[in-house]
């Protein structure tokens, strides 16, 4: 974890110390251990420091070459140095340190803008290319590390967090209105925009090149659709998996000083913390013995303390259980004031106590199981390709084990011939007859009632909210989905919301489930690898026998967390002033609709019935945002 902020004069003015240092002073928190800044012409790089890995202690940023005609900064981890070591000696590039920033910066040199073809990891960077006049950024491939933009004809500037690009004073301060709609809509659609109608945020797998008065963006990695893995069984399927997840955690517990671990009792952080105890724990490629952290939640059905207790018997790893306390004292005002930035999420303000634990152990690396259910899960659309594929008696199975298993998925029992018609044949008709089909069916918009119409028709919400990416190939219909969350908006929002929370407490987040070999293989496997009658995450729990205890790899329940997400939206939705909305000010929402639908949620929950209401909360956190950034906030 660092903090990266660049600066480009586009019309070839100079930059002035005092701007790169303005947005270095705002992403402070991401860089105790130092800060570092160059300037030459029109151009500002800036470094903020947080030391994670072993090579990163010995790194200074913004990094040179030997001309200083190459400057890099950034943020990351390279998972394959040594395979671009060995191909940058081969073409006579010997790196002159051990550091990732001097291999990417050689692989810079090496082949130009592809070489970030060429990395794994989580990264995100920008070079000056003062022989090319050209400042080129990127992001990793699942975009785990952040980077957020701003391009006009007289100026470039890029940064780690929103806030650096806001601390330059050229930068317009305006509301993105058709973002605002996607987030009431609790549909973050659109990827490349964020709240501020002026700043872009660079999306994953992509590189970005600004030169004079030039800005460009193109995509350099995305899922292969002619890439297919086909097995003889399920153990050679697992197999194969066991491999990649075994490298995958290994490369995440390279890091600088102790190492902590998420565990939840869940079957994805559960499955990160045994593979690294039977494969790593005390040999050579574990930095130091690790240990988890876990949050327990006593008399509440979000417990998971037995499945948390069995894992650690099973590993004899060392353990923290810390129970939850409510965050009453957090104040979500004054997040965004600090950060200026959307509210902290009611889910992540459970962490708080967590993450204070893990700091006070001396620890800067956190492993998490975000990314397993995303990549192996499934789609509930499948049943569309047995339909289609005439496995009529396969269909009919997997159609009566969702429909006694609907309570649990969606809180509410869902009859077998209502999940063949929406599930079943509804995706394989046209566009135009699943748009009759839903207006037939009453569903007259996707998003909640309380938007103001006008509003939504003036950011055509509707069309927003169904973005469909161009494919490359035909698809079946549970690849198309898959593919299409790839490359949804809210993916993208809500990896860089996590990111952005660790690291404002002073950790940095690593997934092993968003690794892109792992991503890539999720990818290429039959979907009957990721359910089947029933079973999800299967491949993940055969390549688990004999690593996680049978208790935790055969539960199919999750905990939800409602209780804890809505304690937090009631203490945020306690301050706010529902008669008199900066949202409905704007006109974006109708405030008696909303307040109404709020106080019915309160009254359930006062009562003991439980709803998870992430709509309600959007429109909560987005009055909390406006009413600091743009008026009426408190002192």
């Amino acid at each position: 974890m660092s903090g990266l902020a660049a600066i480009l004069h586009l019309d070839g003015r100079p930059a002035e110390p005092r701007e790169i240092e303005r947005m270095l002073d705002a992403i402070a928190h991401r860089g105790p251990d130092g800060s570092g800044i160059w300037r030459g012409g029109p151009t500002a790089l800036g470094h903020r420091m947080f030391h994670t890995t072993p090579e990163s202690l010995d790194e200074t940023q913004p990094h040179c070459d030997e001309t200083g005609d190459y400057r890099l900064i950034f943020d990351g981890r390279i998972d394959n140095v040594a395979e671009l070591r060995h191909a940058l000696e081969e073409r006579g590039l010997r790196p002159r340190a051990t550091t990732d920033a001097e291999i990417v910066l050689r692989s810079y040199q090496c082949w130009g803008e592809p070489f970030v073809e060429k990395l794994l990891g989580d990264f995100a960077l920008a070079i000056w290319d003062a022989r090319a006049e050209t400042l080129l950024c990127a992001r990793d491939a699942l975009g785990v590390k952040p980077l957020y933009y701003y391009g006009d004809g007289r100026i470039f500037v890029c940064g780690s967090e929103i806030n650096a690009l806001l601390s330059h004073p050229e930068i317009p301060r305006q509301p993105n209105e058709g973002m605002v709609g996607e987030y009431l809509a609790y549909q973050r659609a659109t990827g490349g925009e964020t709240l501020f109608r002026s700043i872009m945020r660079l999306r994953p797998g992509h590189v970005l090149t600004a030169s004079q008065g030039r800005i460009s963006v193109r995509r350099y990695f995305d899922l292969d659709p002619r890439k297919e893995l086909r097995y003889r069984n399920d153990d050679e399927y697992a197999e194969h998996f066991l491999d990649i997840f075994k490298e995958s955690v290994r490369c995440r517990m390279r890091c600088a000083g102790p190492l902590a671990m998420q565990l939840s009792g869940g079957l994805d952080s559960s499955s990160i913390v045994c593979t690294a105890h039977k494969f790593f724990d005390g040999g050579p490629s574990s930095p130091s013995r690790f240990k988890t952290y876990s949050l327990t939640f006593p008399g509440l059905v979000d417990d998971e303390t037995d499945y948390i207790n069995e894992a650690l018997r099973h590993t004899g790893v060392r353990g923290d259980l810390l129970t939850h306390n409510p965050t009453g004292e957090f104040d979500n005002f004054e997040w965004v004031r600090k950060h200026r930035d959307f509210p902290e999420y009611p889910n992540h303000l459970s962490m708080l106590r967590l993450w204070e634990a893990v700091r006070g152990d001396g620890a800067r690396v956190l492993l998490t199981g975000l990314g397993g259910d995303e990549c192996f899960s499934g789609c509930l659309d499948d049943i569309a390709d047995l339909l289609r594929r005439g496995e009529l008696r396969s269909l009919m199975r997997q159609v009566r084990i969702d429909s006694l298993q609907s309570p649990v998925r969606f809180g509410e029992k869902i009859g077998a011939l209502h999940i063949f018609l929406a599930k079943g044949l509804l995706p394989l008709l046209p566009r135009a007859m699943q748009r009759m089909a839903h207006g037939l069916a009453g569903h007259k918009q996707s998003f909640p009632p309380w938007i103001d119409p006008g509003f939504a028709r003036r950011i055509a919400l509707e069309e927003r909210l169904k973005p469909t990416p161009a494919r490359a190939a035909p698809m079946s219909i549970a690849r198309r989905d898959f593919y299409d969350f790839m490359h949804y908006g809210d993916f993208f929002v809500v990896v860089d919301e996590v990111e952005h929370s660790h690291v404002r407490n002073g950790l940095e987040a690593r997934h092993p489930f968003l690794d892109r070999r792992v991503v890539e293989f999720a990818w290429a496997i039959p979907e009957d690898q990721c359910r089947r009658f029933g079973e999800e995450r299967r491949i993940v729990r055969n390549a688990m026998r004999g690593v996680l205890p049978e208790k935790i790899r055969a539960r199919f329940s999750k905990a939800s967390f409602e209780h804890p997400f809505h304690d937090a939206m009631k203490r945020n939705g306690d301050r706010i002033a529902w008669d008199n909305l900066e949202i409905a000010r704007r006109g974006w929402v109708d405030p008696a609709v909303l307040k109404n639908d709020y106080s019915e949620m309160i009254e359930s929950y006062d009562k003991g019935v439980v709803k998870y209401s992430g709509r309600l909360w959007m429109a909560i956190a987005i009055e909390i945002w406006h009413n600091v950034i743009f008026g009426g906030a408190r002192s």
